[in-house]
């Protein structure tokens, strides 16, 4: 799904330096992930949720949520909004599952205007603990500079407040394109691909012109080149005129995601089986109000919808291991980029094979998904389970 963490993750346009799009946190559920995590206590989420939260055992959560959640009331055909012949389905906020996360970074101290070496041959896997190639699946290096300390940036990504008045000027990047491991900071470029001045560069990362007291620095390596998408590792690094340090070193430890889900408090979607014609919309009249984290739902935002079916797999099972929804459903997941407008038509999902979505059954476990993909969190905004209606 990474798309953290998931953050994002996780997670996009900043400085002559890096950073993500964040899809921040807020509403918890009932399952924690990351053994660092021992408690949900940081969870800011709804009544529903506080009271997931307050459970004993999150396994015996997962045990009772479910089991209220597959006793719903079986819904009538008949009563569903149609067009035609065509299955009419409103996203709905009651529908929506909930997530909410928390990223910690480790940072790293670096000396005043040098000519920093960037390295990440050491990232074997990366902030939703998914493996990672260093030398095959990184394809572009972003480096930001934030109109803040490293503190303050910290909390404003973890509260998904950040906009692009948070950077002081657009990020820098660098696009792998030989394996490399490693990159200088004076390699950057612009996000045009034009050369940066030198001088202008070393500027940037002088502690006299812009004090580690006000602002702090970011580095994200992502698969692909589409800068602020899928972001596998990001680390922060300060300056300091008295270190005599010039590298920062991407680890798999870099930034580590917390994160909590439910998917028990949900209203499940009812249509036909066997029936693709199903329009879904989430405009911004009709849809939801917040995305999964609680925060505004941006219909426009929406980049890609996707259906995916779990044949031996109960929803205690999928939030065991959310952040690798996409690797679960071992190959049956149908999809659709969407450039334009807040619908999609069902029928109109492909799988990687190119063969369309024909439809759901009663087995296993059925979900509809919205991302986000200029995200760092690789969470959905959208994600509901679908069920068959009674004929």
């Amino acid at each position: 799904m990474i798309n953290l963490i998931k953050l994002l993750m996780i997670l996009s346009l900043g400085s002559v330096l890096l950073l993500s799009n964040g899809c921040g946190n807020t509403d918890a559920g009932d399952v924690t992930s990351n053994s660092d995590s021992d408690s949900d206590s940081d969870t800011d989420g709804d009544t529903d949720s506080d009271a997931d939260a307050d459970s004993d055992s999150d396994s015996d959560t997962d045990s009772d949520s479910d089991s209220d959640s597959d006793a719903d009331m079986p819904v009538s055909c008949d009563s569903l909004e149609m067009d035609g012949e065509t299955v009419v389905v409103t996203l709905l906020d009651e529908q929506n599952y909930s997530f909410s996360n928390e990223i910690e970074f480790e940072s790293t101290t670096v000396g005043s205007r040098a000519d920093i070496t960037f390295i990440w041959e050491d990232l074997t896997t990366d902030m939703v603990e998914q493996p990672v190639n260093p030398s095959e699946d990184i394809g572009l290096i972003l480096v930001s500079m934030w109109d803040h300390p490293e503190e303050e940036t910290v909390a404003i990504m973890n509260s998904d407040t950040w906009t692009m008045k948070d950077m002081l000027t657009p990020p820098g990047i660098f696009e792998v394109t030989n394996g490399e491991t490693r990159i200088n900071y004076l390699s950057l470029v612009s996000m045009g691909g034009s050369p940066l001045e030198e001088e202008g560069l070393l500027n940037l990362i002088d502690a006299s012109m812009y004090s580690p007291d006000d602002f702090s620095y970011s580095i994200m390596v992502s698969t692909g080149t589409t800068p602020g998408k899928n972001a596998r590792m990001i680390a922060y690094f300060n300056i300091d005129p008295e270190s005599d340090n010039h590298e920062v070193i991407v680890h798999n430890k870099s930034a580590e995601l917390d994160y909590t889900v439910d998917l028990s408090n949900l209203q499940k979607i009812s249509i036909p089986a066997q029936t693709a014609d199903v329009f879904v919309d989430w405009s911004l009249d009709v849809g939801p109000l917040y995305n999964s984290m609680g925060k505004d739902f941006i219909p426009t935002d929406i980049t890609e919808a996707m259906v995916a079916h779990y044949a031996e797999l109960s929803p205690a099972d999928l939030k065991a291991d959310f952040l690798n929804l996409e690797n679960l459903a071992e190959g049956n997941i149908w999809r659709k980029t969407i450039q334009m407008g807040t619908y999609v038509n069902l029928s109109e999902l492909t799988n990687e094979d190119g063969d369309p979505f024909t439809g759901i059954d009663s087995t296993g476990t059925w979900i509809i998904a919205l991302t986000c993909g200029r995200c760092a969190i690789p969470a959905p905004w959208f994600l509901s389970i679908f069920s068959t209606c009674e004929e």
